[in-house]
């Protein structure tokens, strides 16, 4: 069994990416969030800081590219190579309409000769090549196309997330579509989308026993513990995932503190992270941390924040 961390713009940057390797230990791969293969073009190292950051440190990283064009998606690649990267991951699963109706991430499914020419143009840069896909852009049965364009090819894995990318990440997942399709797939295939919690990652593994890894994200950053949970079949107290949700914020928060100019960027870089790390705190804390998102200035959200953890942490005993 192996497990992998999503990647998911705008949150596991290299630092969070580190603190969930060292609390939980088990991790196989991480996976880093998207470089835009034409911002590369234009603005060159500038979108390759976290990776850069990345290199060398103890993360298993596999890079990820998202583009439309396969010889920019090649300039990422080779910049990948030169950086030491053995392996890559090509993004055909971004659901966001900015990206998608462009032809890039989920919305170049419904162009299977399009992936034809990126994965033909990818393979010559000599590393592996890993693809995360979804199952369609509007529909779920659009990646029955893409299947004989994939399997032309010897790829590391298919890492599949069972929405369409007009769902986003609404909606239930179509575990359905999710057995039909992986099995005709030559690659090994991984299984990405819900997994929140040990009960139901055993409920995923029981149902497709051919799947042997997983990637998990969203729900690392609610509970930073959950890869722990599962490598040894034991759910982690409310206490420890406080805890360890407590440590992942105090070290974003140092990271953004030295190096985003003002307040206003901080907490913007800061705040959406409480989306995630929220669930853990019963109703009434939920109210301090409202208390913490509606802070106008970096100290009175250090206090509401310090006092919620304070709080937590007692009830939790």
């Amino acid at each position: 069994m192996k497990l992998y961390l999503a990647p998911i713009q705008g949150f596991t940057n290299s630092t969070f990416r580190e603190i969930i390797v060292r609390n939980n230990g088990n991790v196989d791969k991480v996976f880093s969030p998207f470089v835009d293969a034409k911002r590369y073009r234009k603005e060159g190292e500038k979108v390759m800081k976290d990776i850069v950051r990345s290199v060398g440190k103890q993360q298993q990283l596999i890079p990820q590219v998202l583009g439309s064009t396969p010889s920019e998606i090649v300039a990422v690649l080779d910049r990948f190579k030169e950086l030491g990267f053995e392996e890559a991951n090509i993004n055909m699963g971004c659901p966001f309409p900015p990206v998608a109706n462009k032809q890039m991430g989920s919305g170049l499914i419904p162009f299977p000769e399009k992936i034809d020419e990126i994965l033909a143009a990818a393979l010559q840069v000599g590393i592996r090549i890993s693809v995360k896909i979804r199952l369609g852009w509007i529909n779920n049965d659009e990646i029955e196309a893409v299947i004989p364009i994939l399997n032309k090819y010897d790829l590391e894995e298919v890492i599949i997330h069972p929405r369409n990318g007009k769902q986003q990440y609404k909606g239930e997942v179509d575990l359905e579509s999710f057995g039909k399709i992986a099995p005709t797939l030559k690659a090994k295939v991984c299984y990405s989308g819900d997994i929140t919690s040990l009960e139901g990652f055993e409920s995923l593994k029981s149902k497709f026993p051919f799947v042997d890894s997983w990637m998990i994200g969203r729900a690392a950053i609610s509970n930073p513990l959950i890869f722990k949970s599962i490598e040894e079949n034991s759910n982690r107290s409310r206490k420890e995932i406080a805890a360890a949700i407590k440590q992942t914020h105090n070290e974003l928060y140092a990271e953004f503190s030295e190096t985003l100019s003002g307040q206003s960027h901080l907490m913007h870089k800061i705040k959406p992270y409480w989306d995630y790390f929220e669930a853990i705190f019963q109703p009434e804390l939920r109210q301090m941390v409202k208390k913490a998102v509606k802070a106008g200035t970096a100290n009175n959200y250090q206090a509401a924040v310090n006092d919620l953890f304070a709080k937590a942490l007692r009830e939790f005993e």
